[in-house]
């Protein structure tokens, strides 16, 4: 059982990088965003895979039950229920609420990617727009450093690539862990 899971992990890690590696690969310039975003999207999708799977392989290392775990916080109640600590799981929740550490990144990035786009509000008629009026709105040419040449999807796939590599090194370090037990 122990093996399916990390293999599992593995697998969705291995996934993930495919889809970040592939998103630089475009034939057709025309759909190069689109592509972007759709390897994007499905890179942080396998990262949250492979983090619900190592929650399976911590489950499975301490003999708790795999399928009943499909979130940090079902793990941590089955552990409480044999009064077993779980430092690992500690440790990974760690790297999720520091905010300097990537992984804290991935759960916001996926909210957003799953939030409903909200309508534009129109403008209710006979209501005057100042951001429309040319006189109030001086004609300045932004300067932009060049670090901001960067696409919005780079950006993101650069951002997605560095989850990929900090989970990769905790989850090795965590593993090695639980090695050690």
């Amino acid at each position: 059982m122990i093996q399916a899971q990390r293999r599992r992990v593995n697998q969705k890690l291995y996934q993930a990088e495919l889809l970040l590696k592939a998103a630089q690969q475009s034939e057709n310039e025309l759909n190069l965003v689109a592509w972007q975003q759709a390897c994007h999207e499905a890179a942080l999708n396998a990262l949250e895979a492979a983090q619900l799977a190592f929650l399976r392989e911590v489950a499975a290392v301490y003999r708790l039950p795999v399928q009943a775990v499909s979130r940090p916080e079902d793990l941590q109640n089955l552990a409480e229920e044999r009064q077993q600590r779980l430092p690992e799981l500690q440790h990974l929740q760690g790297a999720w609420r520091d905010p300097v550490h990537p992984l804290s990144r991935l759960e916001p990035a996926l909210k957003a990617l799953r939030q409903t786009p909200a309508a534009d509000e129109a403008p209710q008629a006979g209501e005057w727009m100042p951001e429309f009026a040319e006189e109030t709105q001086p004609s300045l040419i932004p300067l932009v450093a060049e670090e901001d040449f960067a696409s919005l999807e780079e950006k993101q796939l650069a951002e997605a690539s560095l989850m990929l590599k900090a989970l990769k090194e905790l989850l090795q370090e965590l593993r090695e862990q639980l090695l050690e037990q």
